[in-house]
């Protein structure tokens, strides 16, 4: 139920501003001094995500919904020196194992949002625990199957070390997100790293195997998501896609061609290279003129060019990048 309300309060309502009810204005005052008094430095979605928890919390305290039992979801590691968040049972009125069960809910929260510093040993019960590791060394040897080269041992560590986080964060019932869920934009990612949308949805066959744990359509969606940011942030550029080769030359002058170079530097992240001369490698010559005997694609700008012609050239990289992954394929 707590999930439910924060999902509706935080992401319908936008907040607690405008909702009826005790302390909307004493708890944020409250929660900031902690955050002060701890050294939590939080973004501002970020005090606002904790406010609208901390505000679900105590109504539903107050309304005589206390936790009874943590459980299996009790973290592995049991001492926790996170922040005080005693000076709240002003709100909660609570005592002895009630209050010190719901102060480790709260702090729970915070770790796993990343609020406060990562420990999957803070996050998760021991059954959750045992499950994440095995997924995430399942999901490292395909790494290391797919990626058979010694230089990316260093990056597959830093991904394994993110799919861990994820993971935890996902599954964790104390995780409640709405956003990054909408699959029509997965197409993007599928178009313009074919490769890396291939290994994604293979750890994603990973998570599908582990029958304990909770997914459905919004949990796939988000780990997508997740799982192909992780990629593109820790891994080179080579192992991303192929390099599309851009041969820049117009006839009107060395201004116009450093002109367009400069503004190709937003095509940076489909991993491109910009050339000055035309060789047996380019893959795009752009130019004010077309040449009949070029045997590469040509993209014709006889005018300074609009968004629409800059979306037609991201839209030709993207297709020769397919090209590629349907010839090697």
């Amino acid at each position: 139920m707590r999930q439910v309300l924060f999902s509706v309060i935080h992401h319908f309502f936008n907040g607690i501003d405008g909702l009826p009810g005790e302390y909307r204005m004493e708890i944020p005052t409250v929660l900031e001094q902690i955050c002060t008094d701890c050294g939590m430095c939080l973004k501002y979605t970020e005090r606002k995500r904790l406010v609208n928890f901390a505000f679900v919390q105590a109504q539903r305290i107050r309304q005589g919904h206390v936790l009874t039992e943590l459980a299996d979801l009790s973290p592995v590691a049991a001492d926790d020196d996170g922040p005080d968040f005693g000076p709240l049972n002003q709100f909660w009125g609570l005592e002895d194992e009630d209050l010190r069960r719901e102060k480790q809910y709260l702090t729970i929260y915070c770790r796993v949002n990343e609020l406060l510093d990562f420990s999957i040993d803070q996050c998760c019960g021991p059954q959750l625990q045992e499950c994440l590791q095995d997924l995430v060394d399942s999901q490292t040897e395909l790494l290391y199957s797919t990626f058979a080269d010694a230089s990316l041992e260093k990056a597959i560590g830093r991904i394994k070390r993110a799919l861990t986080q994820t993971n935890a964060k996902v599954f964790s019932p104390f995780y409640f997100s709405e956003t990054f869920v909408d699959p029509t934009k997965m197409p993007f990612f599928n178009e313009t790293y074919p490769a890396i949308d291939a290994v994604v949805k293979q750890l994603l066959g990973e998570v599908a195997k582990r029958r304990q744990l909770y997914i459905d359509q919004d949990v796939l969606t988000q780990l997508y998501y997740t799982y192909m940011l992780i990629l593109l942030e820790h891994l080179p550029v080579k192992f991303l896609s192929r390099t599309v080769k851009i041969t820049v030359d117009f006839s009107n002058g060395p201004i116009f061609t450093k002109y367009i170079v400069a503004q190709l530097q937003q095509f940076a992240p489909l991993n491109i290279e910009i050339m000055m001369e035309l060789t047996e490698e380019t893959d795009i010559f752009l130019s004010d003129q077309s040449f009949a005997e070029l045997d590469c694609e040509q993209m014709i700008w006889e005018s300074p060019p609009l968004a629409a012609d800059w979306e037609q050239l991201g839209d030709m990289i993207v297709r020769i990048k397919n090209q590629s992954v349907l010839e090697s394929g």
